[in-house]
């Protein structure tokens, strides 16, 4: 008997949970806790700053080393930092 895979389906955010996240997070710097799965991942402990939402719901990130791979909540593990004043 032939295995099924199993199909996930994507929920969009709605307009409004965008806008939430956008207030949350862009603007604020970020450290990475962990990137699961992902096979050339930020590394832990690295820093950067959300710079935009994507439809999505992914936080575009501008990481101090360059990189600009996207993070994504729930998935993802990241810590605000502290709002500098």
């Amino acid at each position: 008997m032939t295995k099924r895979k199993e199909i996930r389906y994507v929920t969009l955010p709605d307009p409004e949970e965008i806008k939430e996240l956008e207030k949350k997070f862009v603007g604020r710097r970020i450290t990475l806790t962990v990137m699961p799965g992902d096979p050339q991942p930020v590394l832990p402990g690295t820093q950067g700053e959300c710079v935009g939402i994507d439809a999505l719901g992914q936080l575009l990130m501008k990481w101090d080393t360059g990189s600009t791979l996207n993070l994504i909540p729930g998935v993802d593990l990241f810590n605000l930092n502290e709002k500098e004043e």
